[in-house]
């Protein structure tokens, strides 16, 4: 299952497609999946591979952000939390109860006072976590 923001989806446009599309447009606070267009190789491999492309807004975005940070205390960005909102959105699409459910998320190391809009608009108490030592950040990526 693929997820993108609802105003970055080059993939889930391009599949339905057929062929790349290039985007108008793109919202830029998922700014790590944010692309006018899906790259060749990856445009194949999801071809074959991905059964489904689930839309999420920055709502949902920012609703994993702090689920996120409530269960684990660990900040993940935008990018990283769209799999989590997706998730969350494909449960609720398909009616599941009692299952399990992947998500690859990451994590970033960031500069708070760069997305603190985003931090502040999921209500998230960052100074305090990280005054605690409770604030953990790493790096990675998704191909």
């Amino acid at each position: 299952i693929g997820v993108e923001p609802v105003d970055a989806d080059a993939m889930a446009r391009s599949l339905k497609a057929g062929r790349r599309v290039v985007l108008d447009h793109v919202g830029l606070f998922a700014d790590g999946v944010a692309v006018r267009q899906v790259g060749e190789e990856t445009f194949r491999i999801c071809r074959e591979l991905v059964d489904d492309m689930i839309l999420v807004d920055t709502d949902a975005i920012c609703a994993a952000i702090k689920d996120v940070f409530e269960d684990t205390r660990t900040v993940l960005e935008p990018a990283g939390a769209l799999a989590i909102a997706g998730a969350k959105a494909y449960a609720e699409k398909k009616g599941l109860r009692g299952q399990t459910l992947v998500a690859v998320a990451i994590l970033a190391v960031l500069l708070l006072g760069v997305v603190g809009t985003g931090y502040h608009h999921a209500k998230l108490p960052l100074e305090g976590a990280a005054s605690r030592g409770r604030l953990y950040l790493s790096e990675g990526s998704l191909a």
